[in-house]
């Protein structure tokens, strides 16, 4: 079975950025400002119900965002959105897809907001075709800037995507070199490799086959702090599909 679309809708953006005091102008948003893992609460109803966004923010302003809906005993992954960001003056704006987990469907998104680097984020996102929006205001981790190390990676993780209904198990070279199986006969190869600019973010690519029909799929890939739990999330070349993974290490 091919993995299934995941993913709902994102909100991610960023943040609140400082204006300056008395008559002095803000400071010009810079790319960079927007780099690192962000978290906060969501406020709206257009992402399908969810109550919180993590998002990683990458230095080419690539934006990835899982959406999650909390309840005092329970945390439920309900989508990802996948958005390229760019800044002008003293705010940032872009585009992105909002990934539907369950009904399966892809809605275009737009974002805007503004963001103090290394502290927080504001954003705005709006689904296409949409009267109103869903905000957020995230806070920084600053564990972004720790430098992702290849070996950390290397053994067999294991996890289940479709709602738990297909089990899927990565084998990760010390190297970078992926290869694994699922339950369903789908066999996977490709690369977990670390960022050239020395964060805490792997590059994901992997090529999904089944019944000889096969899939290429790219993304990024985070571990835990105990390096015993890694999440990946990915999409395919022409965006019509996202999934994503959250895989223990065996």
């Amino acid at each position: 079975m091919k993995f299934r679309l995941l993913v709902s809708a994102l909100a991610l953006s960023l943040a609140a950025c400082g204006g300056g005091g008395g008559d002095a102008p803000a400071a010009s948003l810079q790319l960079s400002d927007l780099q690192g893992f962000w978290s906060g609460p969501l406020t709206g109803t257009d992402l399908h119900g969810a109550t919180h966004a993590d998002s990683v923010v990458l230095n080419d302003g690539t934006a990835w965002t899982v959406l999650r809906t909390d309840t005092a005993t329970t945390t439920t992954l309900v989508g990802l959105v996948k958005g390229q960001l760019s800044v002008s003056g003293t705010t940032y704006s872009g585009s992105g897809k909002d990934y539907t987990f369950s009904p399966a469907a892809v809605r275009d998104v737009s974002l805007s907001g503004t963001a103090s680097a290394g502290t927080s984020l504001s954003t705005s996102v709006q689904v296409s075709g949409a009267t109103t929006t869903t905000a957020s205001t995230m806070t920084y981790n600053s564990r972004y800037r720790t430098a992702a190390v290849q070996g950390d990676f290397a053994g067999a993780w294991q996890g289940s995507v479709g709602g738990g209904a297909v089990v899927v198990t990565w084998t990760v070279a010390t190297n970078g070199a992926l290869s694994g199986t699922d339950t369903t006969g789908c066999t996977y190869a490709g690369t977990v490799l670390t960022r050239p600019e020395g964060v805490a973010v792997y590059n994901l690519n992997v090529t999904e086959t089944c019944a000889g029909a096969s899939n290429t799929w790219s993304g990024i890939a985070t571990l835990d702090t105990a390096k015993t739990k890694a999440s990946f999330a990915f999409v395919t070349a022409d965006g019509s599909a996202a999934n994503l993974l959250i895989a223990t290490k065996n």
